[in-house]
């Protein structure tokens, strides 16, 4: 009887490996694989607040310690001229990262070296316009740059041509996200609204439909899905899709 139960016994273990085998790959079959950065490893600040890739594929930050950018080997930190907070960027095809913060306002230009060199736009601002504590959500269309502070909305026209241009709203923008080519713009107590400061109409703000869509809600990012459906994440009401 031995080498009988030596036999089942061996098919057992084959048996019993084959289904920890099928059920590991199960797990790994269409996992992502996450790579974490801990701040011992990036050296930034404990904070993160935005995150782009540029043309080339490398990742940049807008940390609490300046802009960081991961070549895939190494990290780099590249802090703003006072060293405060950076709190958005946006990356053209040029691979110009425009840079927002406390204050600071600026873009990080690759030399001849493809060394990032950081030249103020701040200047660019009228001095009665500069009243504001930070610079959030900057987003970029066509040769104009956008971003929202406070009760305003600003334009910039990245051909040097003008002053950056501001745009006061009714109750303070929360949120600022790009969708189609268009500008969505959240504002307290009111919700969504489109903001196009060339509209036919004069009036820069104008209702997504008739009911105040997220009116008492904060968004934290949009995306397009497959449909061009706008996909909106919230602080604390969830996940919503909206299409006109």
């Amino acid at each position: 009887m031995r080498p009988v139960c030596r036999y089942v016994y061996a098919l057992f273990l084959l048996g019993w490996a084959g289904a920890l085998f099928a059920r590991t790959g199960e797990t790994l079959i269409g996992t992502p694989q996450v790579r974490s950065f801990p701040r011992e490893l990036h050296g930034g600040g404990t904070q993160t607040w935005d995150l782009e890739v540029g043309p080339e594929g490398w990742i940049y930050a807008a940390n609490n310690d300046g802009l960081m950018v991961f070549d895939g080997l190494s990290w780099t930190i590249h802090p703003q001229p006072r060293h405060t907070v950076m709190r958005s960027l946006a990356i053209d095809a040029r691979g110009n990262v425009y840079t927002g913060g406390q204050g600071e306002l600026g873009c990080f230009r690759p030399d001849a070296a493809g060394r990032l060199v950081y030249h103020n736009l701040l200047e660019r601002v009228r001095v009665a316009d500069r009243a504001f504590e930070d610079v959030w959500d900057l987003r970029l269309i066509g040769e104009h740059l956008y971003w929202r502070a406070s009760e305003r909305l600003y334009r910039l026209a990245l051909d040097g041509s003008d002053s950056a241009r501001v745009y006061p709203s009714p109750t303070p923008v929360l949120f600022l996200g790009l969708w189609q080519g268009q500008l969505l713009v959240q504002l307290q107590g009111l919700g969504l609204m489109r903001f196009d400061p060339e509209a036919s109409t004069g009036r820069a703000f104008e209702p997504l439909d008739e009911e105040a869509v997220l009116a008492n809600a904060l968004p934290t990012a949009l995306v397009e899905d497959a449909s061009g459906a706008a996909v909106i994440s919230t602080l604390k009401s969830g996940l919503y899709r909206w299409s006109p």
